[in-house]
């Protein structure tokens, strides 16, 4: 079963968890307000106003970034006991160019003491993985705060106490915690769910039930259920199914399944073969250096397969393939066992 670390897109951005909160609306009447009258109401002791003021300055939407009254705005939001600003407070601190990760900690606990679930995760990930000399990983501590967010039915903190089982190889109590994220909707758990039923691990093996959460998961367009979806219509050989979703997930520019829709193509599985429009989806996943692609371009261009022979350049992307140190044997003898060769080296006009 795949496993992917849930937390890694939010790493990517700042090292924690992202809180979507408040907008430019009136909470009451959900009329928009002009920057006038935030201004206003944030001097009129307005907490919401407040932060979303203060948000104003620090991204430099409505007039030229200011990190100090950025920081003045929040923190008088904060000093009211609005959690949303208390988080944010924290999450501005462990932005590199501000970092502190003792002020990010208090206001995350000032949030969390009200239940604010935000903050509670952040707190979790900052003892998870620890931050800086000032805090150092802690699993203990991890889990604690984990538990408070998932006791608040969190589903990305139920998500991680599964994902938790599942290191330690307790793959019954890891489905248990995926099942009640799964059960509020959760794309993620969903999608791990299906996995589980997949594999059999931590509950018996049962493809329909595993289709029925990976189905769920990718209505939500969650990328690895749809891949799932694809593969599984692929292996079982309903290749029309799966051709369509490669296809959508190529045309929204996944190199993977760009260059699976170019296999498809090459072989005529699940759409009739066409060299030319093999060509085209090798090309794009191969602008994304994916490796296999590169390999495979280098031989359509090498044996003039779908475009005009240049065997040099053929040489060189297949090269390229070798040296990205991603390629292995077994992928170059499949592509050559498993695709057929064309009658004429040079067929341009397959429909």
């Amino acid at each position: 079963m795949k496993l992917r670390f849930i937390v890694l897109p939010l790493l990517a951005v700042s090292f924690f968890c992202v809180n979507i909160y408040g907008a430019k609306v009136n909470p009451e009447t959900n009329v928009k307000l002009t920057t006038e009258e935030i201004i206003k109401q944030a001097q009129s002791s307005d907490s919401q106003a407040q932060l979303i003021l203060g948000k104003m300055y620090m991204d430099g939407t409505e007039f030229p970034a200011n990190f100090e009254q950025a920081i003045f705005w929040m923190t008088k939001a904060a000093d009211a006991n609005f959690a949303p600003a208390q988080n944010e407070l924290g999450q501005i601190y462990l932005l590199e160019q501000y970092q502190n990760y003792a002020q990010a900690l208090i206001w995350f606990k000032k949030a969390a003491r009200q239940n604010y679930v935000p903050a509670i995760n952040n707190l979790a990930q900052m003892y998870e993985f620890g931050a800086g000399a000032d805090i150092a990983p802690n699993e203990k501590i991890a889990r604690e705060y984990y538990l408070q967010s998932a006791k608040l039915n969190d589903p990305f903190a139920i998500c991680s106490i599964a994902y938790h089982f599942m290191l330690i190889n307790n793959f019954e109590e890891a489905f248990e915690w995926y099942q009640k994220a799964a059960d509020l909707g959760y794309a993620e758990a969903q999608y791990y769910l299906g996995e589980m039923y997949m594999s059999g691990q931590g509950v018996r093996q049962n493809s329909k039930l595993a289709i029925k959460w990976y189905q769920k998961a990718a209505d939500q367009k969650y990328f690895e259920a749809q891949f799932a979806l694809a593969d599984f219509y692929y292996n079982n050989q309903e290749f029309k199914k799966a051709f369509e979703i490669y296809k959508r997930l190529a045309e929204e520019g996944n190199a993977g399944a760009q260059k699976i829709l170019g296999d498809m193509y090459y072989s005529g599985i699940g759409v009739k073969q066409n060299f030319s429009s093999a060509f085209m989806w090798y090309e794009k996943a191969s602008l994304q250096s994916l490796p296999e692609a590169l390999f495979s371009l280098g031989i359509m261009y090498r044996d003039g397969i779908g475009v005009q022979q240049d065997v040099q350049k053929g040489r060189a992307l297949i090269e390229e393939a070798e040296q990205s140190g991603f390629l292995q044997e077994d992928i170059k003898k499949d592509f050559m066992s498993t695709q057929q060769m064309p009658e004429s080296a040079l067929d341009l006009d397959e429909e």
